[in-house]
């Protein structure tokens, strides 16, 4: 039985993203005559299908439907169930416990044919390894999950933007990035006091999510970006209804911009938003020598009428229909 538990750590170390499915693969293959299929803990402790052995999908799904039913957490090494699927002839629930306390997942074995020995020692032991790498794979993706995340505001932060960027950038999709930050943040840290700040920041957070113009980033603490395949037109206008007709006026300044064709986006960003007025949106200039244009406030616009013109006829050249296939890496082990 050594040898399954050395082949346990081993899958672990070289595996990828389809460890589970590997996992009851090599448990098919070490107890053969059975099927196997593994639950785990999701967020809010629910129970998800890690993988299984079963050809079917939907027999799978019947699995964990019962376990979520029927499955009492309790002390003792094996749990069964009121039936059995069609076709098995015994089954058994075994609950991977951590410490003895934590049950990191459900191991269900079900015998299909005769013969085959099966230990009790065995199973034991094997759910013991299991219940320490799924785990152990849990924590590694809490950890990803911690790293890439601002812990304030739950976005994603600036190694996350930069990577999608770069990733988009390789695939050739047509996107913008529209940036907004909040003025004097840290000024107003040390006056108003953290909390209340924090709020307001977090309450601005969740209305630059909700304007739905694509995935946001905090890339400073005060500072969110959003990569969108959105037209420069409606950037502009979502942006502008948030600084006027939200109320922020001057408490906010915005940029947008085409990310490809800077070495650097972020610092791209921080040269534009030091060259920006507060309460104003700049935008880029698609002519040579002039990279970008300045948008004014509402109360400035008669100054320089012919700049939303302008907006309008770059729309067709700033925009980009293309869908974008963001990659949820707290779904996978491996970021990259």
């Amino acid at each position: 039985m050594e040898k399954i538990y050395d082949d346990l750590i081993e899958l672990y170390h070289n595996s990828g993203k389809e460890f589970f499915q590997e996992m009851v693969a090599l448990l098919k293959h070490r107890f053969p005559l059975r099927e196997h299929t593994v639950l785990i803990r999701g967020e809010a402790g629910e129970w998800k299908l890690g993988a299984s052995s079963l050809a079917e999908l939907d027999e799978a799904v019947f699995l964990l439907h019962i376990a979520e039913r029927e499955f009492i957490e309790k002390e003792g090494n094996c749990v069964k169930f009121s039936k059995n699927r069609p076709g098995v002839l015994a089954h058994v629930a075994i609950p991977l416990f951590i410490k003895g306390k934590y049950i990191a997942g459900i191991w269900i074995i079900e015998t299909t044919k005769k013969g085959g020995s099966l230990t009790d020692t065995a199973v034991v032991k094997t759910a013991a390894i299991l219940a320490i790498l799924i785990q152990s794979v849990q924590n590694e993706k809490i950890c990803i999950y911690n790293r890439y995340l601002d812990a304030d505001t739950n976005f994603p932060g600036r190694k996350y933007f930069c990577y999608m960027l770069e990733r988009l950038k390789k695939k050739q999709h047509k996107v913008l990035v529209a940036a907004i930050r909040e003025k004097d943040y840290r000024k107003k840290m040390c006056s108003h006091g953290s909390m209340e700040i924090l709020n307001e920041t977090n309450e601005l957070a969740d209305i630059v999510s909700e304007m739905n113009l694509g995935n946001v980033f905090t890339i400073a603490e005060d500072t969110f970006a959003v990569i969108s395949v959105e037209a420069q037109a409606e950037l502009f206008a979502q942006l502008e209804q948030l600084i006027y007709e939200r109320g922020y006026g001057k408490s906010l300044k915005g940029i947008i911009l085409n990310p490809f064709g800077y070495e650097d986006v972020l610092k791209e960003l921080e040269q534009r938003f030091s060259l920006c007025a507060d309460g104003n949106i700049l935008l880029p200039d698609m002519e040579k020598g002039n990279p970008m244009i300045r948008l004014f406030s509402e109360e400035q616009k008669n100054i320089e009428p012919n700049s939303l013109q302008r907006t309008k006829e770059q729309e067709e050249d700033s925009g980009g229909d293309e869908e974008l296939e963001f990659l949820s890496m707290l779904e996978q082990r491996e970021y990259l």
